[in-house]
Order: structure tokens, then sequence, then C-alpha cells
């Protein structure tokens, strides 16, 4: 992981949390409306079953379901790739900040390309539920819902690692004095 604390820095950091933040937006502003003004994406949903799926591609119905396709083929497979990207980077931005870029923490960053890659397959098993409707056989049902409850574990270990790491980095930032130098 040393390549990633070489390669890393707040700037590219910010860039693709800049990326990650505009795709996002044009999936959320711009495309969900359009599926359903008032149902939340399978992919915004915890704890999907079967039956949550199937009433779900039914109530958005023909129109929705092409639009949703679209939205998993092109903005919702570059976006796991920015977040993924970003948080790793800012993720080892902490580390290092908070000299331990030597120690296991240094393997932490890998955990947004987890959640990304559990992202990516949710989104293939959406859009093959979606070119199987109404038929929704067990097998995709079932990969489905696995890569999503592994999307949302993983991130919500990320986001503690996020807050552990970023009290961290704070605190020592906090507790070294400033110094002024005179150029």
């Amino acid at each position: 992981m040393q390549w990633l604390a070489r390669v890393s820095s707040w700037k590219v950091a910010g860039i693709f949390l800049a990326v990650n933040f505009a795709i996002q937006a044009i999936m959320v502003i711009g495309i969900y409306p359009g599926i359903s003004e008032n149902l939340k994406p399978l992919d915004f949903q915890m704890n999907l079953t079967a039956e949550t799926i199937q009433q779900y591609l039914t109530t958005i119905g023909e129109d929705g379901r092409a639009l949703y396709s679209f939205n998993l083929i092109l903005p919702d497979m570059l976006f796991p790739l920015c977040y993924a990207c970003a948080y790793a980077l800012v993720l080892m931005q902490l580390i290092k900040g908070c000299d331990q870029a030597q120690s296991p923490l240094q393997y932490f960053p890998l955990l947004p390309l987890v959640v990304a890659l559990c992202d990516i397959i949710e989104n293939i098993h959406i859009l093959t539920a979606i070119r199987q409707f109404p038929e929704l056989p067990p097998e995709t049902t079932s990969w489905l819902v696995a890569a999503n409850t592994g999307k949302y574990i993983v991130a919500m270990i990320v986001l503690t690692t996020l807050t552990v790491l970023g009290c961290w980095f704070a605190v020592i930032k906090l507790s070294t004095p400033y110094t002024y130098v005179d150029e």
C-alpha cells in the first residue's frame, strides 16, 4: 500500500470527491425522480427481499425500468469507482496524518474498494433483475441481496474508520503548536 501513500494527497482526494458528488447529484436530482418520484431506488434500500425487489420493479413500470437500466449502465457504474478512489485517498491521508502509514492501518484504504465491488455486483444484478422481469430467479435475487447487504456492512465500517481516524487526526493537529515562519 506504499504506492497509495506516495500518490495520495488532499488535492487528488478532493478532485475525486468533487467528481463523486457531481455524479451523485446527476443521479439523485436528474435521474432518480424520473424512475419514481416517491420510491427510493433499490440500491438505496437496505434489507432487500425478493418481494421488495419484485414490488419495486412492478411499481416503477416499463419507463422506470428503462431509465433505471440506463442509470445502472453508465452513471451508477462510474459512481462506485469515483467514491472508492476518493475515500481510499482520504483514508490514506488521514492514516499518513496520524503517522500510521507503516502500520497495519495502511490496508484500511482497501475497504472503499470492497464497497465499490459490492456496489458494482449489486448494479449488475439489478440490471439482470430488470432484464428478467417479471420473472426473478432466486439466484438473481440472492446475489442482489448479498451484494446489497455487503455494501452496507462494509460502508458502515468505512464510515466508522473515517470518523475514528478523523478524530485522531484532529487531536494531533489541535495539539501541535503552530509556528509562524517569517520568510
